[in-house]
């Protein structure tokens, strides 16, 4: 499925078990998916920040995707202005391709829960940790390119 403006999943209805491609002006707008075992939310939208939403916003259920796929030169700032301290884990692997990025920092807007990577973490782009106290990144896998 391609997101290209928002789009709301309804309380606890819908299950990505392919891929969410999140494209130039897509959102998820107030209920996120559930996302299925082997799924894959991709950050396609070439924008220089997208603010991570509500599509990945918790530990477990709706909005706790397995993989991550950033591409196309996109920049996500993690925090955004309300989001510093919520939850960012996946449940498998988080790949980021050359010319994107994924700052836990951007523009001082630092988050202050980690990043939880329970899969591998292909890095290919750029990563970094917040600027404060429990901002960090776990990774339970394999570092690789």
């Amino acid at each position: 499925m391609d997101l290209n403006n928002g789009f709301n999943f309804g309380s606890g209805i819908s299950t990505i078990n392919g891929t969410l491609q999140i494209n130039a002006g897509g959102y998820v707008n107030t209920y996120p998916p559930t996302y299925g075992t082997n799924s894959l939310l991709k950050y396609y939208s070439a924008t220089t920040p997208y603010v991570r939403g509500l599509e990945w916003s918790t530990a477990g259920g709706a909005g706790y995707p397995y993989n991550v796929q950033i591409s196309n030169n996109t920049t996500i700032d993690a925090a955004g202005t309300s989001f510093t301290g919520v939850v960012m884990d996946l449940a498998g692997s988080l790949t980021i391709d050359a010319g994107s990025a994924i700052y836990l920092d951007y523009s001082s807007h630092n988050m202050t829960v980690p990043l939880i990577i329970k899969g591998n973490l292909n890095l290919n782009g750029n990563l970094s940790e917040s600027g404060v106290a429990g901002g960090d990144i776990d990774l339970g896998g394999k570092l690789g390119k």
